[in-house]
């Protein structure tokens, strides 16, 4: 009867020990699987994506008509900024001549309007693709305001930085996680705002097409306008 009873007592062991594997074999294959076969791939396979950069266009005896410089756009992030008037006020002067100095050479490669007379029409229509333009989401909207309101003359720096100090204020009240303020920031004035090392900040690389000689042999090499509408 011991005997008996022993028997009974090791084969529900040995019943209940291949139960608890099988179930704890279920859970790791079964439940984990996926997860588990994920940690396992990204232990041996990683894709990287690259971009092509676009070709250099150049005259038959090597001087480039068309070139490529990386630029970068300057974001923030508003909930790990600590001190957001030390960040308008350090960065809204390097961005003011950052400024000044695009719209000094935007106006040294434009040629002077020629003179036609504006019907009211053609005025409502202006406003309007002003209105339109100002949905853009980094500071050159506010800035073109800022032209506009000056006759289209270039504003002074301490204008461009009292603007500056005013959007950035503005945008960055704001419980979003990621909003842009400049684009096509140079080296130049990306190190000058690193050097700052403010909590928040960050930069975005990225390639845009260079025109050394501005319009010339455009008609062999294309140009495009700075928004939809030409």
């Amino acid at each position: 009867m011991k005997h008996k009873k022993r028997t009974i007592v090791v084969a529900l062991g040995l019943y209940l020990g291949f139960f608890a594997v099988l179930a704890r074999l279920f859970y790791w294959q079964v439940v984990k699987g996926d997860s588990l076969q994920a940690i396992a791939q990204s232990q041996y396979q990683k894709t990287l994506s690259f971009s092509g950069q676009r070709g250099k266009i150049t005259t038959s005896d090597g001087y480039t008509l068309v070139g490529n410089e990386t630029v970068f756009r300057l974001f923030a992030n508003p909930q790990d900024i600590i001190d957001k008037n030390q960040v308008i006020n350090d960065i809204a002067p390097i961005l003011a001549e950052y400024y000044l100095e695009q719209a000094k050479e935007e106006a040294a490669n434009e040629p002077p309007p020629l003179p036609t007379e504006t019907t009211e029409n053609e005025e409502s229509s202006e406003s309007a693709e002003l209105t339109e333009e100002s949905d853009e989401t980094d500071l050159t909207s506010d800035l073109a305001n800022l032209e506009t309101e000056n006759n289209s003359e270039l504003p002074t720096l301490d204008e461009l930085k009292d603007t500056l100090i005013a959007s950035l204020s503005s945008r960055l009240d704001s419980d979003k996680s990621w909003i842009a303020l400049a684009p096509k920031l140079t080296q130049q004035y990306k190190d000058r705002i690193e050097e700052k090392n403010l909590n928040g900040l960050g930069f975005d690389p990225y390639i845009i097409r260079t025109y050394p000689e501005s319009s010339m042999a455009a008609h062999l090499v294309g140009f495009v306008g700075k928004n939809a509408l030409g």
